[in-house]
């Protein structure tokens, strides 16, 4: 049996892990995690207070804004692309909801 601790850090690798893939859905994570995949959801809810689909897009978000504070990447596009979201639409509409400050903003002060 896991402890909470080990749970979450678990659940976390696994998705740092596949953070890129915009296919890697919970019930690929259920799996990775020898649980169903409503009992996965469960805990994900019970143990961070939100839905696993929530959780990933913020964790997303994080690393996305990590890369463009970073000043390495080019294109709004190419992060999008790198942190898992398919449409970069989306991911400027969300980001920018997050942060106040568009995506592409924030890259033209690099370039």
């Amino acid at each position: 049996m896991r402890t909470k601790e080990e749970w979450i850090s678990e659940f976390n690798t696994i998705v740092e892990n596949n953070l890129s893939n915009p296919f890697f859905t919970n019930t690929d994570i259920a799996e990775a995690m020898d649980m169903s995949e409503r009992q996965f959801y469960r805990c994900v809810v019970e143990l961070l207070g939100t839905s696993p689909n929530n959780y990933i897009r913020d964790m997303r978000l994080s690393k996305a804004s990590e890369m463009i504070h970073s000043g390495e990447y080019n294109t709004v596009k190419e992060i999008a692309l790198r942190v898992g979201f398919r449409k970069v639409s989306y991911f400027s509409k969300i980001y920018t909801e997050r942060e106040g400050v568009s995506p592409a903003s924030i890259l033209k002060n690099y370039y």
